[in-house]
């Protein structure tokens, strides 16, 4: 999985450049993104604890965010319907369960109480969102990035309408891990006696 997301990652970098966009979205999609696919990898190396199953969400939940963000970013903001709400709104959902994957790799004494995971999770991502939603406007502000594409609203209603979607997407998130909090002690191999 890491390898078709490092492919469609640099694909969308080379057409971000040839749809006029700036230096940084294809340094993201060119750089960032295909070290970011093997973290994964790298986390469940140093992780004896963690299942075989949690590499494969990873993997699946990185190559999801993916296939959200590049259409955006190559195209579909420009085109004048509203994907940016749906992005936003189904990154947070995903990142969600990222948030979760990563707290059961660096804190597995959360997966014995679920809530006390999921509940973690859910901070650190609003907490996230803010600080990625800060940096998009700053970035723009100071460098002229153009992270906030809507033209036909100001960044200032952009920031909060991209973080009120965040924040949906967390609650849609919560909807479905709060009752299978039980069943994530699945993403980690059971004790040695």
């Amino acid at each position: 999985m890491p390898v078709i997301t490092i492919v469609i990652s640099e694909i969308a970098a080379v057409l971000t450049r040839f749809a006029g966009h700036t230096w940084y979205d294809a340094v993201s999609y060119g750089l960032v993104v295909p070290v970011l696919a093997f973290v994964p990898s790298a986390i469940h190396r140093q992780a004896p604890q963690l299942s075989p199953r949690w590499r494969t969400m990873m993997e699946w939940l990185a190559f999801a965010l993916l296939a959200i963000t590049a259409p955006a970013t190559v195209k579909l903001h420009a085109m004048g319907f509203q994907y940016d709400r749906f992005l936003h709104f189904a990154a947070a959902f995903l990142s969600l369960f990222v948030a979760v994957g990563i707290l059961t790799a660096y804190r597995p004494e959360f997966v014995r109480r679920g809530s006390r995971l999921v509940g973690a999770a859910a901070l650190f991502m609003v907490a996230a969102l803010f600080v990625w939603e800060g940096h998009q406007y700053t970035a723009d502000r100071i460098f002229g990035t153009r992270l906030f594409y809507d033209s036909q609203q100001s960044m200032k209603r952009d920031f909060w309408e991209d973080i009120g979607f965040g924040m949906l997407g967390i609650i849609g998130g919560l909807c479905v891990l709060v009752p299978r909090r039980g069943q994530l002690a699945e993403l980690t191999l059971p004790p040695i006696s």
